[in-house]
């Protein structure tokens, strides 16, 4: 947990030159200070995607995303440089989440590098779980060289969350290409670290992002990523598909009325999940369930049907000991007898244990069942 304590309607202090007469106290992870306390956030092993076959596409409005187009139902394996993609799996997760795509040629060019326009733009798409946000522009904009610019919308929203600061002298240099380093300080904004407590801004700011990157998963399977340098589009996408299943930080304030001093609280966020027989297990909570009502469970696909006029499978799936597997007490998907409906077959995983990535609130939106 970082804390920080304030007068009454005064503003927070930096994390750096607090002045201790005015009865400020910043505790820094992994530091010391009254009653301050920081837990290492460690990505939950029951997020953690590995293996995947197959994403199901969801049905997009005509639009473009990662600065390429996508055609509407276009999946990441139509791709023609599918096998030319390093990180397989999270570009499919990603394109399947409406944030990546391919361009008009059918090309994803994985090996291409991404910019801050773009990288903009899908963190937006991400923080509005998958479509595009309504956004406006000013007379006068917040930089001097986006007036005009496609994603000038996308980074003064950005801009306006925090998530994203220019690089001097007003300009934002939209074109110029991120680092894996400002990729991950957008992520990790996004997922709830203000960028002043943790140190994201002056002097040393890249070790801090690389710090709490590193503790949050951000750069899992990315062994060889110098984050100093600039990152590809097959990269960014491994980056914000660990950044979806990251834990995020969860902001409080508590006010001492006796002092009317205020304390504001980064603590992991973590919420509680209720299985069945009535016991609860605690899980982290993510952009994937924030943004998206999206949650990752295992079961045995049990059954399925079809329904040909609707073209529509269904499918059941059971935690309870089946096919000569152990009934699934951990990370398990909701409740035995849940049901899905979606347009992709996925039959060949009848009688499997799978993983499920599922919105838990319509039955008929799945990202994926794979094995």
């Amino acid at each position: 947990m970082i804390n920080f304590i304030m007068q009454r309607d005064e503003t927070p202090l930096a994390v750096s030159g607090v002045d201790t007469g005015r009865l400020a106290t910043v505790c820094i992870p992994g530091g010391t200070g009254t009653n301050c306390t920081f837990d290492k956030i460690y990505k939950e092993e029951f997020l953690e995607m590995k293996n995947l076959k197959k994403v199901l596409a969801l049905v997009l409005a005509m639009s473009t995303v990662f600065g390429l187009s996508v055609s509407a139902g276009a999946a990441a394996t139509d791709f023609n440089d599918y096998d030319e993609i390093g990180n397989k799996e999270a570009v499919e997760v990603m394109n399947a989440l409406n944030v990546i795509g391919g361009n008009d040629k059918g090309e994803f060019n994985p090996d291409g590098y991404l910019t801050r326009a773009e990288m903009c733009k899908m963190v937006s798409y991400v923080m509005n779980g998958g479509k595009a946000p309504v956004l406006s522009t000013s007379a006068t904009p917040t930089y001097t060289d986006i007036k005009g610019h496609w994603g000038e919308a996308y980074i003064e929203y950005a801009t306006s969350m925090g998530i994203v600061g220019g690089v001097g002298g007003g300009k934002f240099a939209p074109d110029s290409t991120l680092t894996g380093t400002q990729a991950a300080k957008m992520m990790l904004t996004a997922m709830g670290y203000d960028a002043t407590v943790f140190g994201f801004g002056g002097t040393g700011w890249d070790t801090n992002v690389n710090r709490y990157a590193n503790e949050a998963g951000l750069y899992d399977e990315l062994g060889s990523l110098q984050p100093n340098l600039p990152i590809t589009r097959d990269d960014a996408a491994q980056l914000m598909y660990n950044a979806m299943q990251a834990t995020m930080m969860k902001r409080s304030w508590t006010l001492n009325p006796a002092t009317g001093e205020q304390t504001e609280s980064y603590t992991p966020w973590l919420d509680n999940d209720t299985v069945e027989g009535g016991a609860t297990q605690t899980v982290p909570h993510t952009l994937l369930a924030d943004k998206y009502k999206g949650a990752i469970g295992y079961a045995y696909m049990s059954g399925y049907d079809y329904d040909s006029v609707k073209k529509e499978w269904t499918y059941d799936f059971t935690r309870s000991a089946s096919f000569g597997g152990n009934a699934i007490t951990n990370n398990a998907i909701g409740t035995s007898g849940t049901t899905l409906t979606t347009g992709d077959d996925y039959t060949a995983l009848y009688g499997q244990r799978v993983k499920v990535i599922y919105n838990v609130k319509d039955s008929k939106v799945v990202y994926g069942v794979y094995p």
